[in-house]
C-alpha cells in the first residue's frame, strides 16, 4: 500500500462524506429519487494564434454531451455550447458563448424541451505543489421553451488533478460544481440551490504534450426538488474526451 499525504487526505475525506451521509435523517434520505446512467462529453479549447499572430489572445471553446438516464430508458439530454473567450493572462480568460439543450421525453406525453443559454465565465488555470487546479464561475441566461421568463443560474466549478504513483500518465482527478438560481421562473426553476455535481476519477494524457486527455469516473448529481416529491440524486458514469489547443 501507498502512505502518502495525499492519500491519507483522500481516505479522510470519503470517510468524511460516508459519515455525513450516514448521519442523515432517514427521512430526507427515504425522499430521494435516485437513479443511474451515463454522460459523455467532448470539449476542446484553443488559440487563434495560427490563423493570426494578432488574434493570439482570443480563444474558442465548444463542448458536446450526451446525457443518458435510467428514467428515459436511454438518451435523455444533449447540449452543444460554442464560445469565444479573451486572455488576458497566460492562466486567467473570460468568455461569452450560447448553449442549445434538449431534453428528451421531458413533458408527461413523452414530448422533447428545448433550451437555449447565454452564458459568460471567469476561468482561471493553476497549480498548488504538484496539483492541477482550474477554478471556473460561469452566469447564465436560460431561455426555455414554453415559458416567458429569463432565467438567471450561477455555477462556480472547481477542479483539481493530481499525478499519482509518481506517473504523470495517471492521474486522479476530481470536481465540485454548484449551481443556484438566482431567481424563480413560470417554468419551473426556483431561486436559491439548484444542484450539486461532484466526479472522482481517473485522467490519462494520450498524447506527450498532454493536449489529449480522456477521463473517466463517478459522477454523482443531486438536484433539489421542483416539486413535492423531494430532490433527485443520480449515480453516473462518467467519460470527458479533454482538448487543448
Amino acid at each position: 500500500m501507498f502512505k502518502t499525504p495525499f492519500v491519507s487526505s483522500l481516505r479522510a475525506g470519503l470517510l468524511c462524506l460516508c459519515a455525513l451521509w450516514l448521519a442523515a435523517p432517514p427521512a430526507v434520505q427515504a425522499e430521494l429519487r435516485q437513479s443511474g446512467g451515463g454522460w459523455l462529453m467532448l470539449a476542446a479549447v484553443g488559440s487563434f494564434e495560427p490563423v493570426s499572430p494578432k488574434l493570439s489572445r482570443v480563444r474558442w471553446w465548444f463542448d458536446g454531451q450526451a446525457r443518458f438516464f435510467q428514467q428515459t430508458d436511454g438518451l435523455g439530454q444533449t447540449i452543444v455550447r460554442p464560445g469565444l473567450g479573451w486572455a488576458l493572462n497566460s492562466s486567467t480568460s473570460v468568455w461569452l458563448g450560447y448553449g442549445w439543450i434538449r431534453d428528451f421525453d421531458y413533458f408527461p406525453n413523452g414530448s422533447d424541451r428545448d433550451e437555449d443559454r447565454i452564458w459568460q465565465q471567469l476561468l482561471w488555470n493553476g497549480s498548488v505543489s504538484k496539483w492541477s487546479v482550474q477554478s471556473r464561475t460561469r452566469l447564465e441566461q436560460r431561455f426555455v421553451e414554453g415559458g416567458d421568463d429569463v432565467g438567471w443560474r450561477l455555477r462556480e466549478f472547481v477542479k483539481v488533478v493530481y499525478p499519482l504513483i509518481a506517473s504523470e500518465r495517471l492521474r486522479f482527478a476530481a470536481y465540485e460544481e454548484v449551481f443556484f438560481n438566482l431567481n424563480s421562473t413560470d417554468w419551473g426553476a426556483q431561486a436559491g440551490f439548484d444542484q450539486n455535481r461532484l466526479f472522482l476519477g481517473l485522467n490519462v494524457p494520450l498524447d506527450s504534450d498532454q493536449k489529449i486527455q480522456a477521463e473517466l469516473g463517478y459522477l454523482n448529481r443531486y438536484a433539489e426538488p421542483d416539486d413535492a416529491a423531494g430532490g433527485a440524486m443520480d449515480h453516473l458514469i462518467s467519460f470527458n474526451l479533454l482538448l487543448n489547443y
